[in-house]
């Protein structure tokens, strides 16, 4: 109970900080963010952010689809754009987590990689099947790293600062008036 009302505090004190959002994209990778494949009119853009998170990965699952591996390091999940309908599963998680025992804190380093399987793979993204851009949600990794049926929790607030985020991947692109009109709609400055 007391490890759920702080996972609690922590996402509200993690969203209220969401104002400082930073996406992380490796330069090799970023030019693929800059000649996009995809248009909002025949693909998805996806977002999903954790708390702590230094590299995050999906890859796509559905035979129906085209294999797709998507990946950033940080807390920041931006998607090239990729097939809507399709379905991508949470492949790998870093992240850190600290403890205090005593005066000392200890600190564990975590290296997750998830088995391709629906019963054990904590975060599975089914893509809208309508093109566009999309913020699915936030969670924290310890959520994400217990697995105990977490809902990611999204506001308007939340999702504007995610999507400015990715503004700075898409600059210049096919999809920055359609992020941009979406952060019009959720009426954030």
């Amino acid at each position: 109970m007391i490890r759920k009302i702080m996972a609690a505090a922590l996402t509200f004190a993690a969203m209220l900080s969401v104002s400082c959002v930073a996406v992380k994209v490796d330069k090799e990778d970023l030019k693929d963010y800059r000649e996009p494949a995809g248009t909002p009119e025949n693909s998805v853009v996806f977002i999903v952010a954790t708390d702590v998170a230094q590299k995050i990965s999906f890859s796509q699952m559905d035979p129906d689809y085209p294999a797709d591996m998507e990946k950033v390091n940080g807390n920041v999940f931006v998607s090239k754009p990729v097939a809507p309908g399709s379905t991508y599963f949470l492949k790998d998680l870093v992240f850190q987590r600290s403890y205090y025992v005593g005066n000392t804190v200890v600190v564990y380093n975590y290296d997750l990689t998830y088995p391709m399987q629906p019963a054990t793979v904590p975060l599975v993204v089914n893509v809208p099947k309508k093109p566009g851009i999309y913020f699915l949600g936030y969670a924290t990794t310890g959520e994400l790293f217990e697995n105990d049926g977490y809902e990611l929790k999204k506001d308007a607030k939340g999702e504007a600062a995610y999507l400015k985020g990715a503004l700075k991947l898409y600059k210049g692109t096919v999809w920055e008036d359609a992020i941009n009109k979406r952060i019009e709609e959720l009426g954030a400055e």
